[in-house]
């Protein structure tokens, strides 16, 4: 039987551990973890038998095949001859003297940056295939011992900066493997933002940039982030701007990123974006008319801007002239000594820059003015009735009434040059029953204008149909407004109202309506007084013009309740500053009447009465203090001729001069004081 030594296979030691990504890394000083299959560690001491049984390794055979035992001493140590052994493996197949150096890797490691203080390398080792085996991993963090360690090694409580783990492996005969290692930056302090530029805390500037910059010790600026307001963080650059950002009160939010990811804190900028100019408003300012003898104007302002309410600054110019002034203090007006118009304008700036003006206009004039008025008087005076009359949906019934008494005006005139026009309250369009415009006459197409060359009855008839023929005006009276229309219409030629309204004729101009002027809320266009102004000033004081209405007269209850939709607190003012109650003067009558003869037949006694007065600039004033108006009336038959003081006798009735017998054809003129209240 041949002795063949027991054959012993070793196999090499590995270690392995698996790949690990981005964990943390940690301070403290790692352990060796042995993670090796059987036969790692110390080896055990080798038996040896001087007569060993031989063990027949088939071909092919590997570890832990059944084989036969062919011959060798029988004995507890040893399975007998013919008996099957598995074929066993052992961790080195004899104790030789082992030269040959392990070897090791880095598998897995966290970022060059990590945004935390822990971390995780992962380690692989093994010996040399005819190595002894591998006996342990050594580690250290930065400048540390040396120790044995895990294949993982799991750091910890990192502080901040530049941390390095180095590894090496050894054997079982103290070979020493080459040294790896990795180093990587702990950053989790944010990056720190300054801002650089920005708007002023007030602009008025709808575009605003910003720059800025970050700077961080870590991993360094990876980007920035901006958000106007309350929106959302959008990525940006260093150079920011916003286009058209609204009117208002705005905050710009501003952070950068490192390249962990870690958030700096916020930066901020608030600012206001103001392009309107402070208000103006004129607390206290002097009336239309200043007196030169008694008055002394005070004029007081206030500034104010609600975006930018401090640093207001404010300019004041008296007729173009610098005057000093300050927003809520009184500022006493000096008047010259003669009339003059005065203009004070005030210049706002607010902290933005932005400016606005406004200014005041009035006239500082004597008590009374002298005046003088002249009025041509023909053969024949003739007067021009204009009819303003509702057309809208609720006066059916009173354009009837005024249709079928007529006649108890025109019997009245009878004998004059008259003539009579009609147009509507509505002022809304610009059709041909609108805004001023003369109404074609019913029964004379082409025609607009009735005069007293006609038959009175067939003019009546005409008239009438004419009023209860155009309905469905608008709701929104202005019958005030659409007679300045109709004298507008005349001062730009159109030809049918210069026909209507001719020189050197009255005017009487008779209003029906249910409702008061601008009805329906709006902004009256015209007062009465500016009315009156307005014809004067059209005709150079020599029209007389008579306002009369029909209308809800303020007061009748009765009436409201009734046809009258709402009073006719305008249209009566108007009345009454023509007259009203005078000779001559305006008659109010009631839109309510069951019947319209007499009061239609009073304007017409009205309308002849205007023939025999004179209507003057105001209520003369009694200058010398007498108790008797100063005012001079002369007379010439015609323009060769001088003046001379014509003395009938008259009655003064407010502005009113009237006559008790027609005027002869002539020239006259008044002479007299205003007194300006």
């Amino acid at each position: 039987m041949r002795n063949l030594n027991l054959l012993i296979m070793g196999l090499s030691f590995f270690l392995f551990v698996g790949c690990l990504g981005g964990g943390e890394k940690a301070a403290t000083q790692p352990s060796v973890s042995d993670n090796s299959s059987s036969g790692t560690g110390e080896p055990s001491e080798p038996v040896v038998d001087p007569n060993p049984p031989v063990v027949v390794e088939p071909p092919g055979a590997t570890p832990g095949d059944k084989v036969e035992v062919s011959e060798g001493t029988q004995g507890a140590s040893y399975p007998a001859v013919g008996s099957t052994v598995s074929y066993e493996i052992n961790p080195y197949v004899e104790p030789n003297t082992d030269t040959n150096a392990p070897i090791i890797a880095i598998v897995a490691h966290p970022s060059p940056y990590i945004p935390q203080a822990t971390g995780t390398i992962s380690l692989w080792a093994a010996d040399d295939i005819n190595g002894i085996g591998l006996k342990e991993i050594q580690c250290r963090v930065d400048d540390g011992q040396y120790t044995a360690c895990n294949s993982q090694v799991q750091m910890e409580n990192l502080t901040e900066g530049l941390h390095t783990l180095e590894a090496r492996a050894v054997d079982h005969d103290g070979n020493q493997s080459g040294e790896v290692s990795y180093a990587f930056f702990v950053d989790t302090i944010p990056p720190t933002v300054t801002l650089a530029n920005a708007p002023a805390p007030t602009t008025n500037q709808p575009t605003s940039q910003f720059q800025f910059q970050a700077v961080d010790s870590g991993s360094g600026v990876a980007s920035y982030q901006c958000r106007l307001d309350n929106g959302a963080f959008e990525t940006c650059d260093t150079n920011k701007t916003y286009a058209n950002v609204p009117q208002g009160n705005h905050t710009v939010t501003i952070r950068a990123l490192d390249q962990v990811g870690n958030i700096s804190s916020t930066v901020s900028h608030q600012w206001v974006v103001d392009t309107q100019g402070p208000v103006i408003r004129f607390v206290t300012q002097p009336s239309s008319i200043s007196y030169i003898e008694t008055d002394k104007p005070v004029v007081n302002f206030v500034a104010t801007d609600a975006l930018s309410p401090v640093g207001i600054q404010t300019s004041c110019t008296l007729n173009n002239k610098p005057i000093s002034c300050s927003s809520g203090v009184n500022l006493n007006i000096p008047l010259s000594a003669t009339p003059s118009i005065y203009v004070f304008a005030v210049i706002a700036r607010d902290a933005a820059g932005n400016t606005s003006n406004s200014s005041i206009q009035w006239q500082g004039v004597f008590r009374a003015q002298n005046k003088s008025t002249l009025v041509m008087v023909g053969e024949d005076r003739p007067v021009d009735i204009l009819f303003v009359v509702d057309n809208s949906g609720s006066m059916n019934f009173e354009r009837s009434n005024l249709a079928e008494r007529i006649d108890g005006l025109i019997s009245k005139i009878a004998g004059l040059d008259w003539q009579i026009a009609v147009t509507s309250t509505d002022a809304t369009t610009n059709d041909a029953k609108s805004n001023g415009q003369l109404i074609e006459l019913i029964g004379l197409p082409g025609e607009y204008i009735l005069d007293s060359k006609m038959n009175v009855n067939f003019a009546q008839n005409i008239f009438g149909n004419t009023v209860q023929n155009f309905a469905g005006g608008s709701g929104n009276e202005e019958g005030i407004y659409s007679s300045k229309r109709v004298i507008d219409r005349y001062i730009a030629g159109q030809a049918i109202h210069r026909e209507f309204i001719r020189p050197g004729a009255d005017l009487s101009i008779v209003l029906l309506s249910d409702e008061d002027e601008a009805s329906t809320g709006d902004n009256i266009r015209i007062t009465p007084q500016n009315f009156v102004n307005f014809v004067d000033a059209t005709f150079a004081g020599t029209k007389n013009m008579v306002f009369h209405s029909i209308i809800a007269r303020p007061g009748d209850a009765a009436c409201l309740q009734g046809e009258g939709a709402a009073a006719g607190d305008v249209y009566d003012e108007l009345s009454r500053l023509t007259g009203f109650g005078e000779v001559g003067g305006a008659i109010i009558g009631s839109v309510c009447n069951a019947d319209y003869t007499s009061q239609l037949a009073d304007i017409g006694q009205s309308v002849k009465d205007l023939r025999n007065s004179i209507r003057l600039e105001c209520p003369p004033y009694d200058a010398n203090k007498d108790g008797q108006p100063d005012l001079v009336i002369s007379y010439r038959a015609n323009s060769t001729s001088a003046f001379a003081v014509y003395s009938a006798t008259r009655q003064i009735q407010g502005d009113l001069v009237s006559f008790p017998n027609l005027l002869p054809p002539g020239e006259y003129k008044a002479d007299y004081q205003c007194q300006i209240n």
